[in-house]
């Protein structure tokens, strides 16, 4: 009886502590993902915000619009103020460091390249994020408001750094905010 009786103890605290880790290492596991579109090297390791919309099943051809907004560290954005186009680029010098991103352009982003352009008038549109998430009908919290007004200031000052990832996503490295942004529609 006493052996059961142990036994039963260590299967009752075995299942207790895979039910209070299992959601931990999960959540750890979905925060490395998501630090992983960042490069290494800017050493972020704060996510201050994220919102994903997925429209479908999550098969192929589904549409995923999301963003995370990253607190850059206050050593990386001086790196960036200061090094400027020079120290961004080095950020793709080596394949091995991932994730890899193209070239680098310094804002304001001209808005034919960086999303939607009516090519059926001469008007060029002003770069605004909503454009590129195309929200497709989705409520906008007042939170998520005042970020897609920041990352619209980002895309529109001078001294911060775009450049387009994989797939269709970007990021977006803001210095003077000490924020990076990541945006993906697709």
């Amino acid at each position: 009886m006493a052996l059961w009786l142990k036994t039963a103890g260590v299967f009752t605290g075995a299942v207790v502590l895979m039910v209070v880790a299992a959601p931990l290492g999960c959540h750890y596991i979905n925060d490395q993902m998501q630090l992983g579109v960042v490069p290494r090297d800017l050493h972020v390791h704060r996510i201050l915000y994220e919102k994903t919309y997925v429209q479908g099943f999550g098969l192929p051809g589904d549409n995923d619009v999301g963003m995370y907004v990253f607190e850059l560290p206050e050593q990386a954005a001086r790196a960036i103020a200061s090094g400027g186009p020079s120290y961004v680029e080095d950020l793709n010098a080596f394949p091995d460091k991932q994730p890899w991103y193209g070239s680098w352009e310094e804002t304001p982003a001209m808005p034919q390249v960086w999303c939607c352009r009516d090519f059926t008038t001469a008007i060029v549109p002003p770069v605004a994020i909503r454009d590129f998430l195309d929200r497709s009908g989705h409520s906008v919290t007042p939170e998520e408001d005042r970020i897609l007004s920041d990352i619209d200031r980002a895309l529109t000052t001078p001294g911060n750094y775009y450049a387009n990832g994989k797939g269709s996503s970007r990021l977006i490295l803001a210095p003077a905010q000490r924020r990076a942004y990541y945006v993906y529609n697709g």
